[in-house]
């Protein structure tokens, strides 16, 4: 009987695992599925020939982002690939 008590925690504990490692996986998900649109925005925006201001203000407006993380943003992905 001792067995099958260990055999269920070890499943329990499994199972707890994998559910941590898909909400893990999910945010890592939306992270980076936002940082792409981000590039998207910046790399389009200066094909147009718009100013690091103009951009800086989509960033923060559509993204909700402060003034240096929009600036880190753009330092970031107005490199060329």
């Amino acid at each position: 009987m001792g067995g099958q008590v260990l055999d269920l925690d070890i499943i329990r504990i499994k199972h707890e695992a994998e559910a941590i490692g898909e909400k893990k996986g999910r945010a890592e998900g939306k992270v980076e599925e936002k940082e792409n649109g981000i590039r998207i925005l910046i790399q389009d925006n200066l094909e147009e020939g718009k100013s690091e201001d103009v951009i800086l203000e989509k960033l923060m407006r559509r993204y909700d982002l402060k003034e240096s993380e929009a600036r880190q943003y753009f330092k970031r992905f107005s490199k060329p690939e």
